[in-house]
């Protein structure tokens, strides 16, 4: 059995990003559930879904083997008005990560616009996270946050790996609408954690500088736009996607 990608997005990342991180992760040798979540109240559901549908049939003429699961929901929190949605966004892959994982032997938890370079050997641990040095800044929440990098978690479809994520949400429930919101409730949580429980992903796991050899590369911020290395390795997986269209 593969082991399974889990990444979750709005419409517009959809479009935009899910193609290439699906056809990675396929084509990598994972299987992968895609969930879309949306806010707005006017959307049409079933073109997203044929969208997902017709995305899950091409990986099958790519990868035969592999395995495309799709979910379409609406974010259920009260949306306050002029807060940026980027952070319920971000948050909502662990609410929709912590229902559907028992579906599921364990998830690896990503960024949707992130691209799987190569096959992941599944942890022993029933979590693994990226644990980094925080960034040098005075402002607390903002330090806290970067310990972690929400891009990668891992968890096992076990009693440890489905109370960490409840607990990851129950602090998401407790926490202001603020960005870096998923990482420092990831953080805070890892703490009530014994660490020798944690498997730790190391640089050669994660990478946003898009080195050769890595698993998982993570378009950060303007790097997914604009850096050549990152655009052209996704254009190859769009190419090997639709290569028979």
């Amino acid at each position: 059995m593969n082991s399974t990608i889990f990444t979750s997005c709005d419409p517009v990342y959809l479009r935009d990003h899910a193609p290439t991180l699906v056809a990675s992760a396929v084509l990598s040798g994972h299987d992968i559930h895609l969930h879309v979540s949306y806010i707005e109240k006017e959307i049409d559901v079933m073109s997203i879904k044929d969208e997902c549908g017709r995305l899950a049939g091409r990986c099958l003429d790519i990868a035969p083997d592999s395995l495309v699961t799709y979910s379409v929901s609406s974010i259920e929190q009260n949306v306050e008005p002029d807060r940026d949605t980027r952070v319920y966004y971000a948050c909502d892959r662990f609410y929709s990560a912590r229902y559907w994982l028992r579906n599921f032997k364990s998830l690896f938890i990503v960024d949707t616009d992130c691209l799987i370079m190569r096959k992941m050997e599944e942890p022993a641990e029933s979590i693994g996270l990226f644990l980094r040095k925080p960034l040098d800044t005075t402002i607390e929440w903002e330090t806290e946050g970067t310990r972690v990098a929400a891009g990668l978690v891992y968890v096992k479809n076990d009693i440890l790996g489905q109370q960490f994520l409840d607990t990851v949400v129950h602090h998401i429930n407790d926490g202001p609408a603020r960005w870096f919101l998923d990482q420092v409730s990831l953080s805070r949580v890892s703490n009530l954690i014994d660490s020798d429980k944690i498997h730790k992903f190391g640089p050669e796991t994660l990478d946003w500088e898009f080195l050769p050899g890595t698993s998982i590369w993570t378009g950060k911020g303007d790097r997914k736009y604009n850096n050549e290395k990152y655009i052209s390795m996704k254009y190859s997986f769009i190419r090997k996607l639709y290569a028979t269209v």
